[in-house]
């Protein structure tokens, strides 16, 4: 008996398919979807299925009828089938850009169904609605990314073994993505950071951020972008440290941003930043510092940097930047934040020679003996006198001493204040006054005196350079 049952379903198919365009009205299409969803309910098995199979291949038309059957808390079969022709509208339907001929993405409109559904005062609707709302994410969620690989970004997760791992995203200069093809980073609910490096995107392209409320971290590095972009960064709520490196982004489109983010509430915990948008022109030195308020004495050289290029070393101590005085690392990366890649400045730096460390006995008659001239990172000697400490020490004009006791030494009024206070708990001692000697009430100084002996570091034959770098790009 099912074999004209199956004849006719088939005919049925067939000629909804091939009937003209212009023969299926809109009231056709109604009556068939109508047909099809009551259907799902048939007691025979390959009715259901052929009635699923075309509600799919519908689309748009058969979700609202749809959502108004299961929301009609019927039949459990009408319920998980109907929540399974969604799903698959979603997950197998080819997503269609919205037109005047096309007005929806019946995609999304499925999608918006399932919202809906997940909400119902029925609780296996809801709990079903919202199991199929998770599948259908996590399907997308992967297709996204198998697209994005295939157009050159690299995405990469936390952790394959968290289930809710935040997705990492960089686009680089392989990006090789055309007009509209980053919507494919709405599907992405758990993307946290997001990195725009050289890239080819629009303005328009970043409308889609503004449907990703996990984004907390961005780069715009080296893109043609200025100030209508910030429309687009505005909207993001969960937005905590963006950088802007080497764009048109002028100073007042960053102040806005800033500002936006700061009334939210962010950059109560930025570390070393005072700002959660880091706006530079995109100038890279390539060289890492001891930071402030010491001196801007280099730690590491960046391979292959303009640093490297210039031959600027560890230990090497910055004191100036384009006839501009630096003081400290803070100082330095703010003049390079006001300079472009393909920039040259002239920095002028001193080179520390050997590093001595000496050891002498005093006595509370002892003189320091040293006449000093400033220096960036010391106590410079310009005069050593006769039968003092210094002289003992066998320091020489030139020298620069930067430790007394443990001690940093930025000038000679700090190497004069911690030599006079070791020379006054010296007396304190030898008058037979019991209390100990008290440190810096601050708690920045050592104390002064522990024994007899003043311990001294310092340098010499300290070279000043002159070296010209031309600023490569931040990676």
């Amino acid at each position: 008996m099912k074999l004209p049952i199956l004849t006719a379903l088939a005919m049925t198919a067939v000629a909804f398919i091939a009937a003209p365009v212009a023969a299926q009205t809109p009231e056709d299409v109604r009556q068939r979807v109508t047909k099809w969803v009551e259907q799902l309910d048939s007691s025979d098995f390959d009715v259901r299925e052929h009635a699923t199979q075309r509600l799919v291949a519908a689309g748009a038309p058969a979700i609202k009828p749809l959502e108004a059957a299961i929301a009609s808390q019927g039949s459990l079969e009408v319920i998980t089938r109907g929540l399974q022709v969604l799903r698959q509208i979603i997950t197998s339907l080819p997503e269609t850009k919205r037109t005047d001929k096309a007005p929806a993405d019946p995609r999304q409109l499925a999608l918006e169904a399932l919202d809906r559904l997940a909400k119902s005062p029925s609780p296996l609707i809801a709990r079903q609605a919202a199991n199929a709302r998770v599948v259908v994410r996590s399907t997308e969620e992967e297709k996204a990314m198998r697209t994005l690989r295939v157009l050159g970004a690299q995405v990469t997760q936390g952790s394959e073994y968290e289930t809710n791992a935040p997705i990492y995203l960089v686009l680089g200069s392989k990006w090789r993505g055309g007009p509209g093809d980053l919507r494919h980073v709405a599907k992405l609910p758990r993307l946290i950071s997001l990195s725009v490096k050289r890239a080819k995107v629009t303005v328009d392209d970043f409308s889609v951020l503004r449907e990703i409320p996990s984004l907390q971290y961005l780069d715009l590095m080296y893109v043609n972008m200025g100030d209508d972009v910030i429309q687009h960064l505005v909207p993001l709520k969960s937005l905590q440290f963006v950088r802007l490196y080497g764009t048109r982004i002028t100073p007042e489109g960053k102040t806005e941003l800033e500002r936006s983010m700061l009334s939210r509430g962010v950059g109560r915990n930025l570390g070393t930043f005072n700002s959660p948008v880091d706006y530079k022109q995109g100038a890279f030195l390539g060289v890492h510092c001891q930071p402030s308020p010491a001196p801007c004495m280099i730690r590491d050289v960046t391979p292959d940097s303009a640093a490297h290029s210039a031959d600027l070393r560890p230990g090497d101590v910055i004191f100036s930047y384009d006839q501009k005085p630096v003081q400290t690392f803070d100082d330095l990366r703010t003049l390079i934040g006001q300079n472009r890649a393909g920039d040259s400045k002239t920095l002028k730096v001193l080179r520390p020679g050997e590093t001595i460390n000496k050891v002498q006995k005093l006595t509370s008659d002892d003189q320091l003996g040293i006449e000093a001239e400033a220096s960036p990172i010391g106590a410079k000697i310009a005069k050593v006198l006769p039968e003092s400490v210094a002289a003992k020490l066998e320091l020489k004009a030139g020298d620069i001493i930067t430790s007394y006791n443990g001690n940093g030494v930025p000038d000679f009024a700090e190497l004069k204040a911690l030599f006079e206070m070791q020379m006054r708990a010296l007396k304190r001692r030898e008058a037979g006054e019991p209390e100990p000697p008290k440190a810096d009430p601050f708690g920045f100084r050592r104390p002064a005196f522990i024994d007899d002996n003043c311990s001294i570091i310092f340098v010499r034959d300290v070279e000043e350079l002159e070296k010209t770098v031309k600023f490569g790009e931040w990676e």
